[in-house]
């Protein structure tokens, strides 16, 4: 698969914003665990990005990059949104460090 990451985005109105301004990086990433949120869990994880969070500090062991460049993501759902999905590559931290808006319909 392949996303569009922002290093350090705050919410999710800078990820649309750096995506459409081409501001980050296009890249490969392998799925290594995913978790559905209620829409309120989602929704504050999203706004949030850099701030510490519990579900990804649980999760920041798995992520990271491979050798070849590939990003090993986790991704997180909205229960109530079958539209995207947050690509999460916190690279060791406890806070959402890499992060791309995923389209459902490209999954």
């Amino acid at each position: 698969m392949v996303g569009f990451f922002s290093r350090k985005a705050t919410s999710r109105a800078e990820l649309l914003e750096n995506e459409s301004r081409r501001l980050g990086e296009e890249r490969k990433f392998k799925v290594v665990g995913k978790k559905t949120l209620s829409h309120e869990a989602y929704e504050h994880l999203i706004q949030n990005l850099l701030e510490d969070n519990e579900l990804i500090k649980r999760i920041s062991n798995k992520c990271g990059t491979e050798k070849n460049g590939t990003a090993r993501c986790f991704l997180f759902y909205d229960k109530t949104n079958n539209n995207e999905a947050l690509a999460v590559n916190s690279e060791g931290y406890d806070y959402a460090r890499y992060t791309a808006l995923i389209r459902i319909d490209k999954l």
